[in-house]
């Protein structure tokens, strides 16, 4: 994936790595990102607008160079690149303050005040700030809706939420169907990149929130470097004799999870033919085939997830400003550029059945 992004030569992105060595051998290599950034781009809407009124007078105003350690796109996994991270033996504070030392070194080098490590699960987080101390100031990140996936054998997700939400499913197939939708797995999207990357500039046009934007080329070397290690759900529209792509989700395979990292819609289509829902349908059926446990739906359009069964990961950012000054003020106005999110609740799973009674002790309880 690394080698995607910098083969896809983002728009204003430059890549760099720190790559840290003992006694010859490689123990971390951890990707630093150089790219222009609104600092509203992850706000609430009415900041986004206010500050958009005001950039039409001055361009510049509140867009920073930002020095991104971790990850240029949307987060999967841990990607700040520490061997047996674990190990806090030997990843002891002062080893660890080099490495951040380091880091602000090369940001200063290139004249970058703002620095940002992007994203950290809980046990990321705790392990930077035990070693960092308060140099640097942590907000939570738009969280990251994730999905178990029951096994075939047991019956798989249609058989394991509820009846209303099994009724739901089956009407949202049925309507799909009624539109002349069908979903198809490809490995890659070759000679159609141009098709991909227009339905994902119509996602990106109705997102509330933007951190990165791609380009066509990324959808092209994507292909070449991942492999068989990703693929794309789409979803097609027959009229007559011709089919005409009308959605498609990228999706990457990492150990037994899923992570579909970005989306693309036709609007026209969207609403009406419950696309959205049939889609993500379509990729937890992917799952299930692979014999996947876990499915990441990324960090938006939090309400549909919810309704497939969704459960939030929290998400974490680390901030850093070298002007003492203007790390305060960042620390002290930080909900305003990352409000806070709430993650809707849904009863979407049913209970499994309680253990038939025996009249005999269980190996459990026996060892107990």
């Amino acid at each position: 994936m690394q080698r995607t992004i910098e083969e896809a030569k983002l728009p204003d992105v430059s890549t760099c790595h720190l790559v840290v060595e003992d006694n010859g051998e490689s123990v971390a290599v951890i990707p630093c990102y150089r790219f222009k950034l609104s600092l509203v781009g992850v706000s609430s809407p009415w900041i986004q607008k206010l500050v958009g009124v005001v950039q039409k007078i001055f361009p510049g105003f509140l867009v920073a160079k930002l020095f991104v350690v971790g990850s240029a796109i949307s987060t999967y996994g841990d990607l700040l690149g520490f061997k047996e991270m674990e190990n806090h033996e030997y990843w002891m504070t002062a080893r660890v303050q080099a490495i951040f030392k380091e880091i602000t070194r090369k940001a200063r080098t290139l004249g970058i005040n703002l620095i940002i490590v992007k994203e950290m699960e809980d046990s990321v987080k705790k392990f930077w700030s035990q070693k960092v101390n308060d140099r640097m100031f942590y907000v939570e990140s738009l969280p990251l809706a994730t999905l178990g996936v029951a096994p075939r054998e047991r019956g798989g997700y249609l058989n394991s939420i509820r009846t209303r939400y099994r009724n739901k499913l089956k009407k949202r197939k049925s309507v799909s169907t009624e539109h002349g939708l069908s979903w198809k797995v490809v490995p890659n999207m070759k000679g159609q990149e141009d098709e991909v990357y227009g339905l994902y500039l119509q996602v990106l046009q109705h997102a509330e929130q933007v951190f990165e934007k791609l380009n066509k080329n990324f959808f092209v070397k994507a292909g070449e470097y991942l492999g068989k290690d990703s693929f794309y759900v789409c979803g097609y529209q027959k009229t007559g004799e011709t089919q005409k792509l009308v959605s498609c989700e990228f999706v990457v395979r990492e150990g037994d999870t899923l992570h579909a990292l970005y989306s693309g819609f036709d609007y026209g289509l969207k609403r009406d033919s419950d696309m959205y829902f049939n889609t993500f349908y379509a990729i937890i059926e992917e799952a299930e085939r692979l014999g996947c446990a876990r499915v990441s739906l990324g960090q938006t359009c939090y309400e549909v997830k919810a309704e497939l069964g969704c459960t939030p990961t929290r998400l974490w950012v680390g901030v850093y400003h070298r002007n003492p000054l203007m790390n305060s003020f960042l620390k002290a106005t930080r909900h305003l550029f990352f409000p806070k999110t709430k993650f809707p609740e849904r009863d979407v799973f049913a209970t499994p059945p309680a253990p038939k009674k025996t009249g005999r002790k269980s190996v459990v309880a026996q060892e107990a």
